[in-house]
C-alpha cells in the first residue's frame, strides 16, 4: 500500500502497498506527504485511494525500524534492580522505500510529495501489512479532529495498493469487456511490464496487448454475422448451449475470464516453482486433463511435490484466496464464472 502524507517541514520527506506522502513510498501502502504548507488544509479527513492520482519520481532511499520489547525482572532486592532490563532492541524485518513524486489529479494537482512504500504480504509478512493499515488509521483518525490539523504532525494525503501484473491484465480486460471487445488470446506472452527492476517496482505498468483475434460483441456486430476469425469460439459457444447473440456474447466473455484464470494460474505456479518443473501448456494439461478442473485434487497433488510447495503457499494466502479465485474464473459452467471488472480488485 501507498501512503501519501504532506511535509511542511521538508522539499523531500511496495503482487504491495504504498502509503503517499511527500516523497515517501513503500511497497504495501503508498503514503503520500504534502511539502507545501499553504496547502495543508485541503486534505483534512479527505484521503486519496486512487493509484493514478499520483506520479512517482526517483527513489529517495530506504530505512527499517527497531523493535523495542519489554522483559521486566521483578525482584524485592535492592541489590538485584540492576537486573531489571527495560527493553530489549532488536532490528525489524520491515523494510520501507521512499520516493519523490506529486498529485496528477484534482485540485492539489502538482503538489510534491513522498511515498513511502512497505513491502507486500510475501516479503514483509503480516506485520507490514499490520503497520500500514495502522499508520493509515492514525491519520485517518487525527486529521479528522475538529480542532484543526497540527502543523508539526506530517499530513497523509492518501494510500493505496500498487497493480501488480495480474491486476494489471485484469483492468486491462475489464476496460476490453466495457467496450464490448473480446481479446481472445490471453497468455504470458500477453503482458507487458515496463520495468523488471524490483527497485522500479512503484513504476509497474502492466499492459496488454496482442489483439489480431479480438472479437467486436456489440450487438448491432452480433446480429449481422459471424467474422472469419470467431468462428471457432462461436462453435464452442454453440456447443456450450449459447444459441441467442446474448448468449454467445456472455459466452465469449466467459472464455476470456476462463484465459485470464489460466493466466493467473501460470502466474501463480512458475514463479514459485522450481525452474522448469512447469510452463504454461504443461500446467494447462494438468488443470484441464489431469484433473478436469478439480482445483482441490489439484492443490493436494502440488501440495506432495516439494518442488511446487512454494507455489501452493501462495495460493493459500487469506485462507485459500488465490485457490478460490481460481475456481471462479475456472468454472466449469461459463454462466458461473465472474466478470473481470468483479474479479481485478480481488487479485493482489
Amino acid at each position: 500500500m501507498l501512503l501519501a502524507s504532506l511535509d511542511c517541514l521538508s522539499s523531500s520527506s511496495s503482487s504491495s502497498s504504498i502509503l503517499s506522502s511527500p516523497l515517501n513510498q513503500t511497497h504495501r501502502i503508498f503514503s503520500v506527504s504534502l511539502l507545501s504548507r499553504t496547502r495543508r488544509s485541503g486534505c483534512r479527513a479527505r484521503l486519496i485511494t486512487s493509484p493514478d492520482s499520483f506520479e512517482v519520481g526517483r527513489l529517495i532511499g530506504s530505512y527499517g525500524f527497531m523493535n523495542p520489547g519489554m522483559d521486566f525482572q521483578y525482584s524485592s532486592s535492592p541489590d538485584d534492580l540492576r537486573q531489571l532490563k527495560v527493553q530489549d532492541v532488536g532490528e525489524g524485518g520491515v523494510k520501507i522505500r521512499l520516493y519523490e513524486g506529486r498529485i496528477a489529479q484534482g485540485p492539489l494537482r502538482g503538489t510534491s510529495v513522498m511515498f513511502k512504500v512497505y513491502p507486500g504480504q510475501r516479503a514483509g509478512g503480516i506485520e507490514a501489512d499490520m503497520m500500514a493499515a495502522n499508520e493509515l488509521n492514525a491519520h485517518a483518525f487525527l486529521q479528522s479532529s475538529s480542532k484543526g490539523i497540527c502543523q508539526n504532525l506530517l499530513i497523509l494525503v492518501g494510500g493505496f495498493e500498487t497493480n501488480t501484473g495480474e491486476q494489471g491484465a485484469m483492468r486491462g480486460l475489464a476496460y476490453l469487456h466495457e467496450h464490448e471487445r473480446l481479446h481472445q488470446s490471453l497468455g504470458p506472452s500477453s503482458i507487458v511490464l515496463n520495468t523488471l527492476a524490483e527497485k522500479e517496482a512503484a513504476y509497474l505498468v502492466p499492459r496488454l496487448r496482442d489483439l489480431a483475434f479480438s472479437v467486436d460483441i456489440r450487438m448491432s456486430n452480433m446480429e449481422k454475422g459471424i467474422g472469419a476469425l470467431a468462428e471457432g469460439l462461436w462453435r464452442r459457444a454453440t456447443a456450450a448451449g449459447a444459441f441467442t447473440p446474448m448468449e454467445k456474447k456472455t459466452f465469449g466473455i466467459a472464455d476470456d475470464i476462463y484465459e485470464a484464470g489460466l493466466l493467473l494460474a501460470y502466474l501463480a505456479f512458475v514463479p514459485f516453482c522450481e525452474a522448469g518443473i512447469v510452463d504454461s501448456l504443461s500446467l494447462q494439461r494438468l488443470l484441464e486433463s489431469t484433473f478436469r478442473l478439480d482445483l482441490d485434487a489439484t492443490r493436494e497433488y502440488c501440495l506432495a511435490d516439494d518442488r511446487m510447495e512454494e507455489a501452493v503457499k501462495f495460493l493459500d494466502l487469506d485462507d485459500g484466496a488465490g485457490w478460490e479465485l481460481l475456481q471462479a474464473m475456472l468454472n466449469p459452467d461459463f454462466r458461473k464464472r465472474p466478470m473481470a471488472e468483479a474479479e481485478k480488485s480481488k487479485i493482489c
